[in-house]
């Protein structure tokens, strides 16, 4: 079906993305995190069904996913290093109406 098609596709760029970030990211790469999360929505609010099929989107999904993935894993490590611009963004992604109601 479309749908597994489509999940195929989102798990494939995010294995990319994993590829290209070690399991434990430096300070660097944290900070690229939140420019990356700030790129990756701008294709999730060009519209409803009819964008879902576009690759854009399909990676912007892959990309939030790989970026919240890695907050949650920072997170949950005692001394973790997720830096304050990474926190703010990801929180303003969760919690933003516009993108969440495009979802």
């Amino acid at each position: 079906s479309d749908h597994s098609l489509f999940l195929l596709c989102v798990k494939c760029f995010e294995d990319a993305l994993a590829k290209s970030f070690p399991s434990k990211p430096s300070k660097q790469q944290v900070a690229e995190s939140a420019q990356l999360l700030k790129r990756a929505h701008a294709p999730l609010l060009d519209g409803p069904q009819a964008q879902y099929t576009s690759v854009d989107y399909l990676e912007g999904v892959a990309q939030v996913r790989h970026v919240l993935c890695m907050v949650g894993d920072l997170l949950s490590e005692p001394g973790h290093h997720l830096n304050q611009h990474l926190a703010e963004t990801a929180a303003e992604f969760c919690t933003n109406s516009e993108i969440n109601s495009s979802l």
